[in-house]
């Protein structure tokens, strides 16, 4: 078994579709970090079905983030969905 790292503190980001059609993102806090064979860090996370997975193993990975980098990021999408008024 390879030596686990302590991911605390990072997300894995990944895409999805909203039902306007526009991209959406969500995180799920990562467990632990391993070496991969060309000698990357690899996020391991708790998937939907409750099981341990290899984020970047997954087809709508992004991007692995710290929490501090997700916060404003997801700020932003959410500002960028909200319906803006028209001017008066």
């Amino acid at each position: 078994m390879p030596d686990l790292i302590s991911a605390a503190g990072h997300v894995a980001v990944f895409t999805g579709i909203a039902e306007d059609g526009t991209t959406r993102f969500h995180a799920r806090p990562l467990l632990a970090w391993t070496v991969g064979d060309d000698g990357r860090l690899v996020g391991h996370y708790i998937n939907a079905n409750g099981q341990t997975a290899v984020a970047s193993g997954v087809p709508n990975f992004y991007r692995y983030m710290t929490d501090n980098e997700w916060e404003p990021f997801f700020l932003r999408q959410l500002s960028l969905a909200s319906p803006r008024k028209a001017a008066p």
